[in-house]
C-alpha cells in the first residue's frame, strides 16, 4: 500500500512539473498573434461583420490563464453611417488554472479600457444590432433545473471599465444621445458576497439640449437561489446643464434602497429620497424634496407609496413660499387610476413683500385621477391659517377655507362644491 501511495506521489509530482514547463515554455514557443486571421475569420463567419485585431495577443498560463488583447474593432452592417459597431482598446481576462480542476472559476480583475459602441437605428426602423440577435428556432422548453454553478463556486477579483462610450443616433428623428467618460468599478464578484459598484458617465442628449455628469455608488446582493436582487447604499448624483435651463444649471442628489423578488414581481422602495435644486418655477427658483416609501406589483401594475412626501421651497430675492404635500398613494397602471388618500396640505411660509401667509391642513384630503375615466376629484380639502401685512392693522387674519372639486378632463372642465369660507368671523358657503 505505502508503495503503491508512492508511485502516485511520484506520478503526481511528474505531471506537476510537466504542468509548470507547459506553462513556461508553451508562451514562448506558440505566439498567439499567429491565429488572429483564424479569429477574424471565425467571427466575421458567424456575424457577417468585419473585423479588425491591430493589437498584439498576449497570452500567459500559469497560475493564470490570462488573455490580454487590444485594437479589436467590429465593423457596423450594412446601410449605416459609422464605419465601426464596436472597438475596444484593451481588454485583459486572467483566470487561475488549478482552481479548474475542481470545477471552480477564480478569475482576476476583467480590465476594459477604451470600449466604443455606435448604435443606430435607419430611416426604415432597423438597427444596426439586429442582426446580431437572430431569433433560435423554437423548441421544446426544456424541464427546469438548479443552476449548475454552486455558491463559491464563482469569484472575479472584480470589473474595471474606464474611458467608455456609448452612442445613440436616430436617423428618421435626427436624434442622438452620448454617453463618455464612462467608468464601471466593482469589488469581487462571487455569488454569495455583496459587491460595491461605482458607476461614472457624461451624457449629452444632442438637440435635446442637456449636457451634464451623473456618478453613483451603490452595493448589489444577488440571491440566485430565491431570485431576490437588493440593491443597498445607493448614492447619486447629477449635474445637468442646457438651454432650458438656468445658468447655474440643475443639481439633483438622491439615496435610498429597494428589494426585488423575482418569483412574485414584488419591488419593495426603502428611504428613496430625491432632491432637486435650481428647478425653474417661473418667477421663482425652486429646490424640490421627494421621500418615498412603499411596494409594487409589477406583475398586476400596482404601485403602493404609503410614504410619499413632496417638500419645495421656491425664491425670488426676499420673497419665499414653503409648501409640502403628503400622502398615501396607490396606482394602479392597468385601471389607470391614481388615488392619494390622507393628503396633508401644508404652507407654512408665503412671503411676498410686505405679505406673509402662512396655512395648514388640520384634516387629511383625497385625490383620485381617473384616466379612463378622464376625471379628477378632490375632497375635503380643509385649510385654516393667517395672513399678516401692513394694510392689516389689526394684526394676522385668520381665515379657514373648505373645498371640493370634480374635474372632466374631455371637456376641460371643473366644478367646485362645496366652497365654505371664514374671515373675521363671517362665513360664505356656495358652489361654482
Amino acid at each position: 500500500m505505502k508503495k503503491l501511495v508512492k508511485v502516485v506521489a511520484i506520478v503526481i509530482g511528474i505531471l506537476v512539473v510537466l504542468f509548470i514547463a507547459a506553462a513556461v515554455i508553451v508562451p514562448l514557443a506558440v505566439d498567439p498573434n499567429d491565429y488572429k486571421d483564424r479569429i477574424v475569420g471565425l467571427v466575421e463567419k458567424e456575424t457577417g461583420r468585419q473585423m479588425k485585431i491591430q493589437g498584439d495577443i498576449d497570452l500567459s498560463l500559469f497560475p493564470w490563464l490570462g488573455v490580454k488583447i487590444g485594437g479589436v474593432e467590429l465593423g457596423n452592417a450594412a446601410g449605416f453611417e459609422n464605419p465601426e459597431f464596436a472597438r475596444i482598446e484593451q481588454l485583459q481576462v486572467r483566470v487561475r488554472i488549478l482552481p479548474l480542476l475542481s470545477r471552480r472559476v477564480e478569475a482576476g480583475v476583467v480590465r476594459v479600457r477604451g470600449l466604443i459602441v455606435n448604435l443606430e437605428r435607419n430611416k426604415d426602423g432597423r438597427t444596426n444590432w439586429d442582426d446580431l440577435m437572430k431569433a433560435e428556432p423554437e423548441t421544446e422548453p426544456a424541464p427546469a433545473r438548479e443552476p449548475p454553478t454552486a455558491p463559491g463556486a464563482l469569484a472575479v477579483g472584480g470589473v474595471d471599465i474606464r474611458d467608455a462610450s456609448v452612442t445613440y443616433t436616430d436617423q428618421a428623428s435626427g436624434q442622438r444621445f452620448a454617453v463618455s467618460e464612462l467608468s464601471v468599478k466593482t469589488s469581487a464578484v462571487t455569488l454569495v458576497d455583496p459587491v460595491d459598484v461605482t458607476i461614472g458617465f457624461a451624457v449629452d442628449t444632442g438637440d435635446i439640449g442637456l449636457k451634464g455628469r451623473f456618478d453613483s455608488a451603490s452595493r448589489i446582493r444577488l440571491d440566485l437561489k430565491d431570485r431576490t436582487y437588493a440593491l443597498e447604499k445607493l448614492q447619486f448624483n447629477a449635474e445637468l446643464k442646457g438651454k432650458t435651463l438656468p445658468d447655474a444649471g440643475l443639481t439633483i442628489k438622491g439615496s435610498g434602497a429597494a428589494t426585488f423578488d423575482a418569483g412574485p414581481g414584488q419591488l419593495k422602495l426603502s428611504r428613496m429620497r430625491l432632491e432637486v435644486e435650481g428647478l425653474p418655477l417661473p418667477p421663482y427658483m425652486a429646490k424640490a424634496v421627494v421621500q418615498i416609501e412603499g411596494t409594487a406589483d409589477l406583475a398586476a401594475r400596482v404601485f403602493d407609496l404609503p410614504g410619499l412626501k413632496v417638500e419645495v421651497t421656491a425664491t425670488r430675492g426676499k420673497d419665499q413660499i414653503q409648501a409640502s404635500l403628503a400622502g398615501n398613494t396607490r396606482a394602479d397602471l392597468n385601471a389607470q387610476k391614481v388615488t392619494i388618500s390622507e393628503l396633508f396640505l401644508n404652507i407654512p411660509e408665503f412671503r411676498m413683500e410686505d405679505r406673509q401667509i402662512k396655512l395648514s391642513a388640520p384634516q387629511p384630503a383625497s385625490l383620485t385621477v381617473d384616466l379612463a375615466g378622464m376625471s379628477v376629484s378632490l375632497k375635503g380639502l380643509a385649510i385654516t391659517g393667517t395672513v399678516t401685512d401692513k394694510a392689516l392693522p389689526e394684526g394676522p387674519l385668520p381665515v379657514a377655507l373648505r373645498l371640493g372639486i370634480q374635474g372632466d378632463l374631455n371637456r376641460q372642465t371643473a366644478s367646485v362644491d362645496p366652497i365654505n369660507l371664514e374671515v373675521l368671523g363671517m362665513k360664505a358657503d356656495g358652489k361654482l
